[in-house]
């Protein structure tokens, strides 16, 4: 089917891509073959040719250091440093450059990087994929169900007191439960003896749980509960603990915050 041909004399709006192509102003176009379309409305800008960047280092047992770079993807850290991810199909392993421009390290292996994942990337047909979002790589590893993501980058700020992480930190990009930390129902913060600790129980569960905020260290009571359903402090510094189904109506349990004893039992009738 013939296509009507309009030169344009004035191309001074752009190309036009969004709207149809009927749509758009007679100096314009929708197409170009060395124009960058993704620019403000009315601004010409070239496409931008394909940059390369290049770094060498030496490696502790002698020699060039050889790497191969099946995905790449880039962190611009700060103003002058910019970070290369890649992720090598020879050793599924996600593999980090710091400092690419300046005074490049290499760091590979999960015993490189902050967190407990390990960098070797499972991904049952080799389809990774690398997306850099402000100062972090997440990368899709394919559709599999032991296929899981991960994310890779840099933490600005100390989590539960702590400092911020001073390497780079890689996880696996999905929620999962800690095992060895509680899902807690009712919590409440109180220091004892000069330490943060919070005490919590789970919805109807069997114990009560002292954490330490500055240690991480999970203690909880000797009395076991039969279904823990409330939590409260008592004026004197104690705590009062309801569980729903000791007894009738339920029972009140009266806690040492230090021991975590039970120190008075008020069933209710």
């Amino acid at each position: 089917m013939p296509k009507e041909v309009i030169e344009l004399n004035n191309f001074n709006v752009g190309t036009v891509t969004t709207p149809d192509v009927r749509d758009i102003p007679v100096e314009a176009a929708s197409y170009s073959l060395n124009l960058d379309s993704v620019v403000e409305d009315g601004l010409l800008r070239g496409v931008p040719a394909d940059a390369e960047k290049y770094t060498e280092g030496t490696s502790g047992t002698g020699g060039n250091t050889n790497m191969k770079a099946t995905t790449t993807s880039t962190i611009q850290r700060n103003d002058s440093t910019r970070d290369v991810v890649y992720y090598n199909m020879d050793d599924n392993e996600l593999n980090m450059i710091k400092d690419f421009e300046g005074t490049p390290d290499t760091i590979s292996g999960s015993t490189a990087y902050e967190g407990s994942v390990s960098s070797v990337i499972v991904s049952s047909g080799d389809e990774v994929c690398l997306e850099t979002n402000n100062r972090e790589v997440h990368a899709g590893t394919g559709s599999a169900s032991t296929d899981v993501p991960k994310w890779l980058g840099w933490i600005d700020f100390g989590q539960f007191g702590g400092s911020a992480p001073s390497n780079a930190v890689l996880e696996n990009a999905q929620l999962s439960k800690l095992d060895s930390f509680p899902a807690l129902y009712k919590t409440i913060y109180k220091q004892v003896s000069s330490v943060d600790y919070i005490y919590g129980i789970e919805y109807q569960g069997n114990y009560l749980y002292k954490i330490n905020i500055h240690t991480g260290t999970i203690t909880r009571s000797t009395k076991r509960f039969t279904s823990t359903q409330g939590l409260a402090e008592c004026g004197d510094g104690t705590f009062w603990l309801y569980d729903g189904k000791a007894g009738t109506e339920g029972t009140l349990y009266k806690l040492s915050t230090t021991t975590m004893a039970v120190t008075q039992t008020n069933r209710l009738l």
